[in-house]
């Protein structure tokens, strides 16, 4: 199993490494700029000497001893004359040579063959603790004797500033990422401590507790995540909840068509009662118990979204038509007609037939149970939508009754078990439509509205 690292590191270690990065670039940067500047300069002050054509005799520099050389930050440039054989002559305008002048050093690489006596070019060279660039010249004595003229710059106070500087840096830069791991500590504890509230909020969801978080949050995508999540415990609470009055009612509902087939058979058996009077009532007992078990078992497959439903393109006219014709013989004992109001050409939509045929059966049943003397059956097309109307002429409902129509095992007057409507609600939304009812002294009205994605068209 992967090893997991918890956000809090992770995310001090991300910080603390691009700080670290971004000194390492800094620093690296500021030291070849240093570098950089340090060579140009004393490349473009002893290329100034070389250009300025001073003149090679010792005699006329000893009778010009203010002659100035181009200077830089790091000093002025100094020379001296060398033989082939490395032997340095010392003119006597010179200042006194000591061990620790800049002189001195470079003398004695000279003498050690340090320094290479080849003309053109600026060189480097490193002499004692100094840090010295170099170019050679050719000349001659006034003897006429080959000299070379070794012109150099000590570079050494600008390369000790670059070292001081950079320690001074390096020490800076420790600091900052010392302070930067501190505050990072601290901000990593306030990133992670929301997202702790929130896994904690959904550890108690999981286990039932289906509350609200209370706590505010100063970010937005964690306050957009806490809404969400306040949201779904809410719905997994009322889920819950209608679950528990679903079972709860549906236990009922079950319990009483048993118990009056239980008491028929008992009573029969001991002979309290004739066969011709317990056996329709059993029947109609079984028969409800069946239509309320194949509701249950229906809108379980709603619940489920649906997903072992077959579905195909079908004419809505001809599942109408054959849902209506279920209710013939009843229609025919209340004597209630139905009139039809369909279109001539066909009204596509893809669905499983047995589902939607079940609803508006539904809710010919509920019509055909207010009814006094006809039920209307429409279906149209408009606007990209399809348009579904189950009417009757009864005497309508109370605004109470209409805003509970559809709750589960809700029982308006003349109910039965209460499924039915809900069945129709679950089914309309599960193929993204709704369902909306009106209801007045003439009658009630259910409209059905289907999101139209078929063009219609004859097969």
């Amino acid at each position: 199993m992967k090893k997991l690292k918890s956000l809090k590191t992770r995310v001090l270690f991300l910080l603390s490494g691009l700080i670290l990065l971004v000194f390492l670039l800094i620093f690296t940067a500021f030291n070849l700029l240093i570098s950089s500047y340090i060579e140009s300069s004393a490349t473009e002050a002893l290329t100034r000497v070389r250009s300025d054509g001073i003149p090679p005799d010792m005699a006329e520099d000893r009778a010009r001893p203010e002659k100035k050389y181009p200077e830089i930050p790091g000093g002025s440039s100094e020379r001296l004359f060398v033989t082939e054989d490395y032997e340095v002559l010392v003119p006597d305008f010179y200042p006194e040579v000591t061990e620790s002048s800049p002189l001195f050093e470079v003398k004695t690489a000279v003498e050690d063959r340090e320094i290479s006596l080849e003309e053109g070019g600026v060189k480097r060279l490193t002499a004692g603790e100094g840090l010295y660039y170099y170019t050679v010249v050719k000349s001659r004595s006034v003897t006429g004797m080959d000299l070379y003229e070794v012109h150099f710059i000590n570079m050494s106070n600008l390369y000790d500033f670059e070292k001081n500087l950079s320690q001074m840096l390096l020490l800076i830069m420790s600091l900052a990422l010392l302070l930067t791991v501190i505050l990072g500590y601290f901000l990593a504890g306030r990133i992670v401590k929301p997202v702790k509230a929130l896994s904690v909020f959904a550890k108690r969801m999981g286990e039932g507790e289906y509350g609200s978080l209370e706590e505010d949050f100063s970010d937005l995508e964690l306050h957009e995540l806490k809404a969400v999540m306040n949201e779904t415990s809410e719905k997994l609470k009322k889920y819950q909840e209608d679950q528990r009055t679903f079972f709860q009612n549906a236990s009922h509902e079950l319990r009483t068509p048993l118990q009056i087939i239980k008491s028929n058979a008992e009573a029969l058996e001991v002979g309290l009662l004739e066969k011709e009077k317990a056996l329709p009532v059993m029947k109609r007992e079984v028969d409800h118990l069946g239509s309320l078990v194949e509701d249950i078992i229906l809108l379980s497959k709603l619940d489920a979204k649906m997903e072992d439903l077959r579905k195909e393109k079908l004419d809505l006219r001809e599942t109408l038509s054959a849902s209506s014709e279920r209710f013939m013989s009843l229609l025919l004992e209340k004597g209630l007609t139905i009139r039809y109001d369909f279109p001539k050409e066909p009204v596509y939509f893809i669905y499983e037939e047995k589902t939607l045929e079940r609803a508006f059966e539904n809710l010919l049943s509920n019509a055909v149970r207010y009814a006094k003397h006809e039920i209307t059956l429409a279906v149209s097309k408009a606007e990209g939508r399809i348009f579904i109307r189950v009417e009757d002429d009864g005497e309508g409902m109370a605004e109470e009754t209409r805003k509970k129509l559809f709750d589960r095992f809700y029982k308006g007057k003349d109910g039965q078990h209460g499924i039915g409507l809900s069945i129709v609600r679950s089914v309309i939304s599960a193929y993204e439509g709704r369902i909306d009812v009106k209801s007045g002294k003439d009658g009630t009205v259910f409209i059905v509205i289907l999101p139209d994605s078929i063009e219609s068209k004859s097969p």
